[in-house]
């Protein structure tokens, strides 16, 4: 049997994104302590993200795999997320950069979405 995801919900402030990053760390580094670090940057991006863009309450969802780990950053918020080229807006250029895959599904209910990436322990991604 797979192991649950880890879940935690945090509100729309700012203050909240110590506690995420501090969340998936302390989920993560148990097992894949190396992937740590890339994880809680990552979380942090996306926990930006969803207060400034979302402005909902998000939640953060940690499953750890037998090769790395999945998070995955849910809120209500209406748009669509997108990769800024310009000045600002670098949070989905690091997820992209750090992550070995991401994606966006939309919420279900609508609105909302989750965004998602996994790492991979031990690999370049």
């Amino acid at each position: 049997m797979a192991p649950r995801p880890r879940e935690n919900r945090f509100p729309a402030d700012p203050g909240s994104i110590a506690a995420a990053r501090q969340f998936a760390a302390e989920a993560v580094t148990p097992v894949h302590p190396e992937l740590s670090d890339a994880v809680t940057l990552m979380v942090s991006e996306l926990a930006t993200n969803a207060i400034r863009h979302g402005r909902t309450e998000y939640v953060v969802s940690v499953k750890l795999l037998p090769t790395g780990v999945r998070v995955e950053v849910s809120d209500l918020g209406k748009g669509w997320p997108k990769a800024a080229r310009v000045t600002g807006g670098r949070g989905l250029r690091i997820v992209q950069a750090i992550a070995g895959d991401w994606g966006v599904v939309p919420g279900s209910p609508p609105p909302g979405k989750t965004v998602w990436f996994e790492v991979r322990a031990g690999t370049e991604n």
